[in-house]
């Protein structure tokens, strides 16, 4: 499976949405332009879990609990961290503003990847995403 396992309905913690917010900083105005109402995004900004559940309550309701539970059912074959932690919530509503092939653009996000892949390897930040491989238990 390949599933988001972040913080159940997006409550990510005061210090990951700092270190958000710091990368949010260096988007080009264009690039923060939200695609649909045209605002100027300045900041990420913790969601509220009723406003999330309203929308679709499945919507990583008990993310948090996926990887245990499948642990715990399965024998793990294998697991493998799919990234996320920066650039899930960082590019959420505005990755339409990226031009495929355009030179800034393309190192733009190059530079978050890398940055992300820093962080995750570092421990700083946790993957939002996961690969899990099982097989039942026996």
């Amino acid at each position: 499976m390949v599933e988001y396992v972040g913080p159940n309905r997006f409550q990510y913690s005061d210090e990951r949405l700092e270190l958000v917010n710091r990368y949010v900083r260096l988007f080009p105005e264009r690039l923060r332009r939200d695609p649909l109402t045209g605002k100027c995004l300045w900041r990420r900004q913790r969601q509220d879990p009723e406003d999330v559940r309203r929308e679709d309550p499945t919507q990583a309701a008990r993310s948090e609990e996926v990887l245990p539970i499948a642990r715990r059912r399965f024998q793990t074959e294998a697991e493998y961290p799919a990234g996320g932690g920066l650039l899930n919530l960082l590019l959420f509503g505005v990755v339409a503003n990226f031009r495929q092939g355009d030179p800034g653009d393309d190192g733009f996000l190059q530079f978050l990847c890398e940055a992300e892949d820093r962080l995750t390897r570092s421990g700083d930040i946790e993957p939002d995403f996961s690969v899990f491989v099982g097989r039942r238990n026996t």
